[in-house]
């Protein structure tokens, strides 16, 4: 049986296991089903390739988190707080990429325990594509 993780044994610091994704373009197809299509996205895309839609990112986003401490991708009560994200270079149809993280802030703020993770996605040449953060309200 694995540990209970708690909000106390998250430090600010840890670092997150990384995780490698392809972008398929099927999942590409499946998002823009949702989202809707926008040609700027197509193959004729300003970048001279096909692109992904910037906030198909978030499908990426709590992959290394829960990797580092999966007792927690099961508990119910947790609340996506806020996220942000700084877009350097798109996700391109059939890349490889890798996230890597590490916890950045822990608080509580009005009786509610909120962690903060920031995470990095590179290609595998080792380019950055993406800078986030994701907090998320803990219950234990």
């Amino acid at each position: 049986m694995q540990e209970k993780i708690t909000f106390d044994k998250i430090n600010v610091g840890d670092e997150l296991v990384p995780r490698e994704f392809i972008l398929s373009e099927d999942l590409i197809q499946q998002y823009e089903k949702i989202i809707g299509t926008n040609l700027f996205y197509s193959k004729d895309s300003p970048f001279g390739y096909r692109i992904a839609p910037p906030s198909i990112a978030t499908a990426f986003l709590v992959h290394s988190f829960y990797a580092t401490y999966p007792q927690l991708e099961r508990v119910s009560g947790r609340l996506h707080a806020k996220q942000e994200f700084e877009f350097i270079r798109p996700l391109r149809s059939g890349q490889k990429f890798v996230t890597t993280g590490r916890v950045v802030d822990k608080y509580i703020k009005r009786g509610k325990k909120y962690i903060c993770y920031e995470l990095i996605y590179k290609d595998i040449d080792g380019n950055e594509l993406i800078k986030a953060k994701y907090y998320e309200m803990l219950t234990e």
